[in-house]
């Protein structure tokens, strides 16, 4: 990497280094702050060390009530527990140094693309990157490493796609794919670096009308040109079929695609057909057995590929890999519609090897109106994208490549609406039940409005124009970085209308730079590239196709952040060139001395506020007064911690005003009350939790306490009895038994005495318990009925025989008789 550049460029990298590392020290003595508690301390595979990573790898972890697959990251974290359980000063060591690593690699990556700029200019760049207030949250929170590793990852991907373009060689293209993994293994976001492989390209042809024709011909070159031996090709098929089961066995289908189409390769790289045919039965018979859906990706390729690239198969192998295919899903079943939808699939490489064209789009058209209308099914829309791709690389006539693209793109918009339809009805089956934020968790459970104010949203026009707003609000991170939030949850970011002037403003704003990035793109300006950098990273977080677990998040903008930082100095280099600025090297560094040194400041003194929960919740609450979640945590780290009563109870209240629904804040007020010994407040709370959530027994069990205290027995009893409604399953046995006994002393006093009987005597038979006896003696003791007295408490002799004070509380009551 770092043989051939000069000694000005290593000082460059070096400095880039030191003060990635200077610029977080600050960090390394922190605590597990905000959701650090969720990844790392109350983590089961992580807190298990080494032992965890075989689960990390093969099951999905929890996360904000939602299970992700983060290997890459969850693996550090493992290992880093073990190595320093509960001291969080290693991880967030880990944190400053691969973020440390990607600054020397954003730098890399800007010599590579734009070799003939000033390496001044991208030097600043890097630099503005690794100072920039924004990333605080991101290497602050050891929990965001994820968001470090997947632009780590994307960044090295693109910089070894750039070497593959100039030197076309195997060995670069494969360390694009492998850092692409290792990207989407650290963060699905990281899928929105496929936008920039292509944009790459268009940096590095002159003429544009050569770049797909470029493009497919490396990408054929390494379908064709690659030699592997016979030995080789077996061992790595038989490692990606058990890469493709892993990855359906977890739900991977990003991963399984390519997977796939790596084992397509390798199968038609042989020339032993027996070789092949072995392959091709393996994969059949193995991906029949479990599943249809990856079925129906793997197999259409196979036959394309293996009809489109090879002209010298004969139709007797044709043949015998159909009828494979044939039975191996005769034997799992298959309904007769989805077989008949495989084969009609299969088909249609047959139909371009007779040349049948406009047979060939009439039928993928009519699949495809069938696929979207009938049965939306997001793998099967993936398969046509692929079919369709191929046939149009095939084909050479120009018009069948246009009528290919019209389909492509009528199958994205579709693909798109469908992939929405499908999330909106994920989330809604998504609980949106809110949970307690003690103990440092989070503060919703689920898709909550609390986290992203457009989770409830129907509206299109509202939503559409809070999206606008939202985007503008990155803009003005990026630009002025203050101030900084670290949840902007409901209310900070107001929902919004037409009316609204930044609607308007965001709209010109984005929609004026896309143009201007489309034009200036057959310029190869950077500035084009920055912007297109930044809209197809920030796209994946914009709230429009699925909906993030934030309104908005400053982590969000790590990656497109250099985007954005690439077009602000290439702009501010442009205007130096219009007005004619002569040695601009120096008057660059005079503009942005200042700027550094003032992210550096806010950078340095943001990373404060980030030493734990209740520090945070400090250094936030000032810029988020009418941020419900901040106000509740802001009140529940100061509960934790003995903190004043007047703001914790200013705090909750502030909290509830702002979201009358919020069901933890009112929850956690209650309880403060019941602390402060306030009855009476505390009832006034737990009555809207019964009306928020009318299924958590904790706010009928207190209820009935509060009632009791104020000899309200009918409501007593009515409480008691919903909270113990489901015996101890909820509850748990020792909360049940307390709160049944003081049930029976409710009963009594409500001269209901035969249901106090009963529900002790039960208490006793199914516990145990010798205080449930004790207290129905004592009741009929008070009662004056001194037999029934007697009787109860002779139940316990069998039990307890030798038990003194209960043989004297005996003896006294016979006595009292007699």
């Amino acid at each position: 990497m770092f043989d051939s550049i000069s000694k000005n460029i290593k000082l460059q990298y070096f400095v880039l280094f030191i003060v990635a590392i200077l610029a977080y020290s600050n960090t390394l003595t922190h605590s597990y702050t905000w959701d650090d508690a969720l990844v790392i301390q109350q983590n089961e595979y992580t807190k298990a060390g080494i032992k965890g990573l075989k689960n990390i790898w093969t099951k999905k972890v929890f996360l904000h009530n939602r299970n992700v697959y983060r290997p890459v990251p969850q693996s550090i974290y493992t290992i880093t527990y073990q190595i320093a359980p509960n001291k969080p000063n290693l991880a967030h060591f880990v944190n400053v140094l691969f973020y440390a690593l990607a600054a020397i690699v954003t730098f890399w990556f800007l010599t590579l693309l734009f070799t003939k700029k000033n390496t001044w200019l991208l030097f600043f760049i890097s630099l503005l990157f690794v100072l920039h207030p924004l990333h605080t949250e991101v290497v602050a929170n050891i929990k965001s490493l994820d968001e470090i590793l997947a632009y780590l990852f994307g960044l090295l991907s693109l910089s070894y796609w750039i070497i593959f373009l100039e030197k076309k060689n195997i060995k670069n293209f494969v360390f694009t794919i492998l850092f692409f993994t290792l990207a989407i293994l650290s963060k699905i976001s990281a899928i929105t670096f496929l936008a920039i492989f292509p944009l790459i390209i268009l940096f590095y042809f002159e003429d544009i009308k050569l770049i797909f024709k470029s493009l497919f011909t490396y990408l054929k070159n390494i379908f064709i040109a690659v030699s592997l031996s016979n030995k080789t090709i077996s061992i790595l098929s038989f490692i990606l079929l058990i890469l493709i089961y892993v990855f359906y066995k977890k739900g991977l289908n990003v991963l399984i695609i390519p997977a796939i189409i790596s084992f397509a390769i390798l199968l038609f790289k042989t020339q032993q057909k027996i070789i092949r045919l072995a392959i091709f039965s393996l994969i059949t018979f193995i991906l029949s057995g479990f599943n249809f859906e990856i079925s129906l990706i793997v197999l259409p390729l196979l036959f394309s590929h293996y009809l489109l690239m090879d002209n010298k198969n004969k139709l007797s192998e044709i043949i015998i890999y159909l009828v494979i295919f044939v039975i191996s899903f005769s034997i799992v079943n298959l309904e007769l519609g989805k077989s008949i939808f495989i084969l009609f699939l299969c088909s249609f490489p047959f139909l371009f090897k007779l040349k049948k064209e406009k047979i060939v789009l009439i039928f993928l058209a009519i699949l495809i109106i069938i696929t979207f209308i009938i049965n939306m099914e997001f793998n099967r829309i993936i398969v046509i994208l692929l079919s369709l791709i191929i046939y149009f690389t095939a084909y050479k006539k120009i018009n069948y490549k246009l009528l290919f693209l019209i389909l492509i793109s009528i199958s994205l918009v579709l693909d798109s609406y469908v992939y929405e339809k499908t999330s909106y009805f994920q989330q809604a089956n998504v609980s949106n039940q809110i949970v307690s934020i003690e103990n440092n968790q989070d503060v919703s459970v689920g898709m909550s409005i609390l986290h992203n104010t457009l989770s409830e949203e129907n509206n299109s026009e509202i939503k559409f124009t809070t999206i606008a707003k939202i985007q503008l609000k990155y803009l003005q991170l990026l630009f002025y970085p203050h101030p900084l939030v670290h949840q902007y949850g409901f209310n900070q970011i107001t929902k919004t209308n037409f009316k609204d002037w930044k609607v308007w403003f965001s709209i010109i704003i984005h929609l004026g730079l896309l143009l201007f990035a489309l034009y200036k793109l057959k310029t190869k300006s950077p500035i084009s590239f920055g912007i297109l950098f930044y809209l197809a990273t920030i796209s994946i977080y914009a709230n429009i196709v699925i909906l993030m677990p934030d309104t908005l998040a400053e982590r969000f903008l790590f990656t497109p952040s250099l985007g954005f930082l690439i077009a602000f100095v290439f702009a501010i280099n442009e205007l130096l060139k219009f007005f004619k600025v002569k040695n601009t090297n120096l008057v660059i560094t005079l503009i942005f001395i200042p700027i550094l040194i003032a992210f550096a400041y806010k950078t340095i003194d943001r990373n404060k506020a980030w030493k734990n929960n209740l520090t945070l919740a400090e250094n936030t609450i000032e810029y988020a007064p009418n941020n419900a979640a901040i106000n509740a945590q802001y009140a529940t780290e100061l509960y934790l911690r003995n903190g004043d009563s007047t703001l914790i109870i200013k705090h909750y209240k502030r909290a509830i005003e702002i979201y009358p629904e919020f069901y933890s804040a009112t929850k956690d007020l209650a309880n403060y009350y019941i602390q402060l010994k306030q009855p009476k407040n505390a009832e006034k709370y737990f009555l809207k939790c019964k009306e928020l959530k009318i299924d958590d027994w904790e706010n009928f069990y207190f209820l009935a306490f509060i009632n009791y205290e104020k000899k309200n027995y009918n409501q007593a009893i009515s409480f008691f009895q919903k909270a113990l409604i489901d015996d101890d399953k909820k509850v748990g046995k020792e909360k049940y038994i307390y709160s049944s006994e003081f049930l029976a002393r409710c009963y009594f006093n409500n001269n209901q005495l035969f249901l106090a009987d009963k529900l002790l005597k039960d208490n006793y038979k199914k516990y145990q318990i010798k205080s449930s006896i004790i207290l129905l003696g004592n009741i009929y003791h008070q009662s004056r009925n001194t037999v029934k007295s007697l009787e109860t408490y002779q139940i316990l002799l069998n039990d307890f025989p030798n038990d003194q004070d209960l043989l004297k509380t005996i003896k006294i009551l016979k006595d009292s008789l007699n």
